[in-house]
């Protein structure tokens, strides 16, 4: 449950905040070829946004302290991003998560009672967007390749963000 809401706070802050990496973690161009070598090689994460410039959260940076997270230690999670208009109750976030091949999750979640366990409110008013946060990791996450992708949605079913996270922890 802890993995859970770890990907689902990375998916919020990113969403409307985003999820994983810059060394390791960095937001790349959707467009860019994604080569499985490239993910096998990074130790942690690749994010890329599955969505375009009309979303309605622009994402400017997303950075993880360390850069590369690991089992049982705080993972430190500094996002900014605008928000073109204001996101209001009912928006909800779906995600779904896969361990391997095998798809663990897929779910649709409020956004605002989401939000609200990273000590923030709903409206989400239109403007800058900045949030810092710490996350404790479990120390039982299972070895293996993580994939996680978050679509952001308001009330009205317009698109606010999509991620696509890839993590991995040795086994």
């Amino acid at each position: 449950m802890k993995l859970l809401y770890f990907t689902l706070l990375v998916c919020v802050l990113v969403s409307l905040v985003q999820a994983i990496y810059i060394p390791p973690f960095r937001v790349q161009d959707a467009d860019a070829p994604l080569v499985e070598q490239d993910i096998e090689e990074q130790s942690t994460d690749l994010i890329t946004q599955c969505g375009d410039e009309d979303d309605i959260l622009q994402i400017e940076y997303i950075n993880l302290t360390p850069e590369t997270p690991a089992r049982g230690e705080n993972l430190h999670i500094d996002f900014k991003g605008t928000l073109k208009e204001t996101v209001t109750d009912g928006a909800y976030v779906f995600v779904t998560v896969k361990y391997g091949y095998v798809q663990l999750l897929k779910k649709k979640f409020d956004l605002c009672d989401e939000i609200d366990k990273i000590d923030e409110k709903c409206p989400l008013e239109k403007g800058p967007l900045v949030l810092s946060k710490d996350v404790k990791l479990p120390k039982a996450i299972p070895g293996g390749k993580y994939t996680v992708e978050a679509q952001v949605y308001t009330e009205n079913e317009d698109l606010v963000t999509c991620l696509h996270g890839v993590t991995s922890f040795p086994k």
